[in-house]
C-alpha cells in the first residue's frame, strides 16, 4: 500500500510540474463561465405576421376564428414589411387571390428550409378548406405516459457533457503524457527493480486521474449548478467513467513510445468515445453503434439525474454496465502493461 500512494503522490506532482493541472483549471473555468454567463433562455422563436388579399379577408376572419392572435395581422404588405424590418426576425405571408385559388408570398428574413415553407403551406390550404365551409380539424388528444419534464435551461443544458466528456479525455489523454514520460526518462526502469507490480503501477495511474476526475466535478457542479445537485450519483459516474477511460489509455498508450507516434490513433479513439455528443445534441440520431459505446450511457445517465425525465431504474443498470467496462479495461491494461513495460 505504502508503494501504491508513492506511486499516486509522484504522479499528482508529475501532473503539476507539467501544467496539467493548469489546464484542467483553464478547462474548468472555460465551462463556468458558460454557465454563469449565458442566458437561461434565447426568444429564437420568429414571429408570423400576415396580410390577407382576400375578398372580405376571409382567411383573416377564419384564422381569427381559430384563434389566431389579431396582433399577427396587417391592413397591407408595406406594413407588415416594415414590422418584419423592425422585428429583425419572423416571416411575413402575402395571401392574395380568392379561396378557390390562394397564392402564398412567404418573406423571410435568412434561411429558412423549403420543408418548413411547405409545411405553412399546407397549414393554409386547411385553413382555406375551413373558410369554404369544411368542418374544422378535430382536436386530437394527448396522453402523457410520464409528466412532462421541466425544460433545461441553456446555460446548464452542457454540463452533463463538460462533466463526462471532460473526465473521459482528462483520464486517456494524460495518462498517455505521463506513461510518455516515465519511458524517456527511464522511470519504467527503475520501475522494474521496485517491489512494486504490474498492479499496483495500473491502480496507481487510475487513481491519479480518479482524484483529480473527482475534484474537477465537484468544483464544476458546486460553483456551476450550486449544492442542490444529486453528487453522490454523479460522483459515483465520474468515478466509473473516469477509471474506465484512464484504463483504455493505459491500453493505447503503452504500444507507442511518445505523444507523436500515439497523436492519430489517440485521437481517433477519443473521437470514437466522444461520438454519444451526437446523440446528446440531436436526441433522434441514436444509431445502435453510437449506444452500445462505454460513454453513451455515462452521458445520458448524467443528463438523467441533473435535469430528470421521469425514467426509473436507469441509475443500477447504468452503473453496472460501467463497472463491467472497467473490469474488462483492468484486465486489459494489466495485460498490456505487463507485456510491454514490465519485460525488459
Amino acid at each position: 500500500m505504502k508503494q501504491f500512494w508513492t506511486l499516486v503522490k509522484q504522479d499528482l506532482i508529475v501532473a503539476a510540474r507539467n501544467w496539467f493541472l493548469a489546464a484542467i483549471a483553464f478547462m474548468l473555468l472555460i465551462f463556468l463561465a458558460l454557465i454563469w454567463f449565458l442566458p437561461e433562455r434565447f426568444d429564437a422563436q420568429a414571429a408570423e405576421l400576415v396580410y390577407d388579399g382576400t375578398p372580405g379577408q376571409a382567411m383573416q376572419q377564419t384564422l381569427l376564428r381559430l384563434g389566431a392572435d389579431e396582433s399577427s395581422f396587417y391592413a397591407s404588405r408595406e406594413s407588415l414589411e416594415a414590422a418584419l424590418h423592425e422585428q429583425k426576425k419572423g416571416i411575413g405571408v402575402v395571401i392574395a387571390g380568392d379561396l378557390d385559388a390562394l397564392r402564398y408570398t412567404f418573406i423571410t428574413q435568412g434561411h429558412m428550409a423549403p420543408q418548413n415553407l411547405n409545411l405553412l403551406g399546407a397549414a393554409l390550404d386547411s385553413v382555406a378548406a375551413v373558410a369554404r365551409g369544411a368542418a374544422p380539424p378535430a382536436n386530437l388528444q394527448l396522453t402523457l405516459l410520464r409528466p412532462l419534464a421541466d425544460p433545461i435551461p441553456m446555460n446548464e443544458a452542457g454540463v452533463p457533457i463538460f462533466l463526462v466528456f471532460e473526465v473521459v479525455a482528462l483520464g486517456f489523454f494524460l495518462v498517455a503524457a505521463i506513461i510518455f514520460q516515465e519511458k524517456q526518462e527511464g522511470v519504467i526502469r527503475a520501475f522494474r527493480v521496485s517491489p512494486a507490480n504490474t498492479l499496483t503501477y495500473v491502480l496507481a495511474k487510475t487513481a491519479v486521474f480518479l482524484i483529480l476526475g473527482v475534484v474537477y466535478a465537484l468544483l464544476l457542479l458546486g460553483l456551476g449548478l450550486g449544492f442542490d445537485a444529486p453528487f453522490a450519483p454523479l460522483l459515483l459516474l465520474v468515478i466509473l467513467g473516469s477509471s474506465m477511460m484512464t484504463l483504455f489509455g493505459i491500453v493505447v498508450a503503452v504500444f507507442f513510445n511518445n505523444l507523436s507516434e500515439w497523436f492519430f490513433v489517440g485521437a481517433f479513439i477519443l473521437i470514437f468515445f466522444m461520438l454519444p455528443t451526437l446523440s446528446y445534441a440531436i436526441p433522434a440520431f441514436a444509431p445502435p453503434f453510437i449506444t452500445w459505446m462505454p460513454s453513451y450511457p455515462l452521458v445520458f445517465g448524467a443528463r438523467e439525474l441533473l435535469f430528470p425525465t421521469g425514467k426509473s431504474g436507469f441509475l443500477l443498470p447504468t452503473v453496472g454496465l460501467l463497472a463491467l467496462y472497467n473490469v474488462i479495461a483492468l484486465a486489459l491494461a494489466y495485460w498490456a502493461v505487463d507485456r510491454k513495460l514490465m519485460r525488459a
